[in-house]
């Protein structure tokens, strides 16, 4: 089950209260260069080492009415007065099913015009987050940040990551629900088709990264840290490769206009931008 806590009285009279000690708060969710869209915790959350930590999720639009911004998804600090501040930190593929928003811990410029949705993620002890608690935000790279004002009771209560997905951003999840979707078996053999016999490389700095297909339905793979094979599934969008062992490889997969099958490696392999 969903909770959905929005801007109470109680954001109010906590702001007030910061207000009377001197401080200059803003309540709202919106200034000229940005828009919160929510606030979200996955219930569902397993800290690998063991701890209490939940993720929270950050959703917002950046908006630019006069200059280009630069901006990535590990920049804001989010202080939870009296609990304290937790920067962002990008953890790969916690928004892949989040299709509409940008998460990526590469910069990216955002102009006057075209404004840019944006996902950070922040590891917070389950204690700090009580309801009742005034949140501010900090990020150097988008001006007027610092004025919002959120509260704990505007956090939106998802059980697991694809919940937060379906919450935070129906169509980019619905999106990407239909490319996972298993590819009908004429679809499939037309894709293997174009891939199998051939081989995909791309670079990740100095590290190179390599896949080879091979009939009916197995792959190769051979990266800086290992060497693996296995068999591979055909999604409508994706090519989901299943190693003996460990998580599965999805990767990308467009049709070009001449035919051929593109396939996007680094979405599957550069763990900085996904």
């Amino acid at each position: 089950m969903m909770k959905r806590l929005v801007l109470s009285l109680l954001t109010a009279l906590a702001a007030a209260a910061l207000c009377a000690c001197g401080q200059d708060v803003v309540i709202g969710t919106e200034t000229d260069y940005i828009h919160v869209d929510g606030l979200y915790v996955d219930t569902a959350y397993q800290d690998p080492a063991g701890g209490d930590l939940l993720m929270v999720y950050l959703c917002y639009t950046v908006f630019t009415p006069d200059r280009t911004l630069s901006v990535d998804s590990r920049s804001t600090a989010l202080t939870i007065h009296g609990a304290g501040s937790f920067p962002a930190a990008h953890y790969p593929g916690q928004c892949d099913f989040m299709a509409s928003y940008y998460y990526s811990s590469y910069l990216k410029d955002v102009y006057v015009g075209a404004p840019l949705a944006v996902a950070e993620t922040f590891l917070i002890p389950r204690s700090a987050l009580e309801e009742g608690q005034v949140i501010t935000l900090a990020n150097q790279r988008i001006p007027e940040m610092d004025q919002l004002t959120l509260s704990t009771d505007d956090l939106i209560l998802c059980p697991g990551e694809e919940a937060v997905a379906q919450a935070a951003d129906p169509t980019g999840y619905d999106r990407m629900l239909a490319l996972h979707t298993p590819a009908s078996p004429a679809a499939a053999a037309q894709v293997q088709a174009a891939v199998n016999g051939l081989s995909w490389s791309c670079y990740i700095g100095a590290n190179a990264y390599q896949v080879t297909f091979s009939a009916p339905d197995g792959f190769a793979i051979s990266t800086p840290q290992e060497d693996y094979q296995g068999t591979y599934a055909v999604e409508e969008g994706f090519l989901v490769c299943h190693p003996p062992d460990g998580d599965p490889v999805a990767i990308p997969y467009t049709w070009e206009g001449d035919g051929s099958l593109a396939l996007d490696l680094l979405a599957a392999f550069d763990e900085k931008d996904r």
